[in-house]
């Protein structure tokens, strides 16, 4: 549980369609930032009225969790993927038959999992950096090690070629 000291706000948004039927749920410590990541990367994004976009600010992100979990059981947005059963726990929802939900391609290519092994402590202290810029984790180090790639290439380091 995070001590109140150290909770960040976090907000809960709900984007829904001019009449308004509810399109999805969803949390950030950075609506704004979350919404504009939808806009760029959902396939049904041109169905939002961002007029109707609303935003319940609570108190830390545990709380934010369980909150988004129970509004998307008991509100059934249209392109949620997870939702919480009766005990709150997350569970994915099934795909109706003839329903896309989806992004848009990555520009850059699908992404591959790669598993790297660390230090406890600096999984830490990603993890606590990430959350801090209200990043996940796994976004934040994919652009930490993009940068650094970066910044050694500008000193003449090339990655190697697979042949």
């Amino acid at each position: 549980m995070t001590s109140s000291a150290t909770a960040r706000r976090v907000g809960m948004y709900r984007l829904r369609k001019t009449d308004g039927t509810l399109l999805y749920i969803g949390i950030g410590y950075d609506p704004a930032l979350r919404i504009a990541a939808h806009r760029r990367e959902k396939t049904w994004w041109p169905d939002v009225d961002a007029a109707l976009t609303t935003i319940e600010w609570l108190a830390d992100r545990e709380i934010a969790e369980a909150a988004e979990l129970a509004a998307i059981r008991d509100e059934k947005p249209l392109h949620n993927i997870v939702t919480g059963d009766e005990h709150g726990c997350a569970r994915f929802l099934p795909v109706p038959a003839g329903h896309r939900r989806g992004r848009l391609p990555n520009p850059r290519g699908p992404k591959v999992a790669v598993n790297l092994r660390v230090r406890q402590e600096l999984k830490d202290e990603v993890t606590a950096t990430a959350a801090m810029l209200g990043l996940n984790a796994s976004t934040f180090a994919e652009r930490a090690i993009r940068a650094e790639l970066k910044r050694i290439a500008r000193h003449g380091w090339k990655p190697p070629t697979t042949d």
